[in-house]
């Protein structure tokens, strides 16, 4: 009989006692952190993983891509250099602004390449066209030390430089970084007449064009006399200041779309 009465106090308190316990600590509050522990589990995301390239900064330091859009981090805040007193441009159309020296002289071409935007620089020197390889050109009254185009392509540089429209898609290329972008280089012409083509990653639906002309008159195709004779020219740009100053104006580049 004592067994029976046993057995049923353990029903009554499986029965009745250890719900009322469950439902009453349910509604504590100071339970509510262990239940949301245990029901409320934290849900894994998928980490966003951008392309292994890096951006050199203007001070020599290297950025790379980060999330969630994949751009480029921000550069180490460095000093004012000369660039700070330069001109700027700026073209909401293709949303980009960069600063360049108050010697050069920028215009926008819209003709068969769209939406370029030019650079250059000449002196006044009358002499004959380097390229002409016939004979019946007229004299250049000027000599062109820099010439460069810009433009802004959709795509990455990948998707751009495997076009087939695009000029020079299947000559031999090679791995530049031009201000602080990373991309390919593409030459074009004969016997130093032509254009250097350079695609560079903006980002990873971007790519920043430029066409940099070949200056004729200050290469190694022609007699070193004849080169220094044109290097004699008051406020002439050589070789080596052109190649600096292609960076220096690309290294201010920003977009803003």
């Amino acid at each position: 009989m004592k067994n029976t009465y046993k057995f049923l106090i353990i029903i009554l308190l499986v029965v009745f006692i250890v719900p009322q316990v469950a439902l009453a600590s349910w509604w504590n509050p100071f339970s509510w952190g262990i239940w949301s522990k245990i029901f409320n589990k934290p849900q894994t995301q998928n980490p966003v993983v951008c392309t292994m390239e890096a951006r050199q900064c203007p001070d020599g330091s290297y950025v790379g891509r980060k999330g969630p859009k994949c751009d480029f981090d921000v550069c180490p805040t460095t000093k004012p250099t000369e660039t700070a007193s330069w001109n700027t441009y700026t073209n909401a159309k293709l949303g980009l602004s960069f600063k360049y020296p108050q010697s050069l002289k920028v215009s926008e071409a819209d003709d068969v390449i769209k939406n370029r935007v030019v650079i250059s620089h000449s002196v006044a020197y009358k002499h004959g066209d380097p390229c002409d390889f016939v004979g019946n050109r007229p004299p250049l009254n000027d000599l062109t030390d820099f010439y460069v185009w810009f433009n802004v392509l959709t795509g990455s540089v990948e998707s751009v430089i495997s076009n087939k429209s695009m000029p020079a898609y299947d000559f031999p290329n090679e791995k530049v970084n031009i201000g602080g972008y990373s991309g390919y280089k593409y030459t074009v012409g004969i016997e130093m007449c032509g254009m250097d083509y350079y695609y560079l990653a903006v980002s990873p639906t971007k790519t920043l064009w430029i066409g940099s002309q070949t200056i004729t008159e200050l290469s190694s195709i022609l007699p070193q006399e004849e080169v220094n004779k044109y290097l004699a020219i008051p406020g002439i740009i050589n070789t080596t200041e052109h190649e600096v100053l292609l960076n220096k104006i690309v290294s201010t580049f920003k977009f803003t779309k």
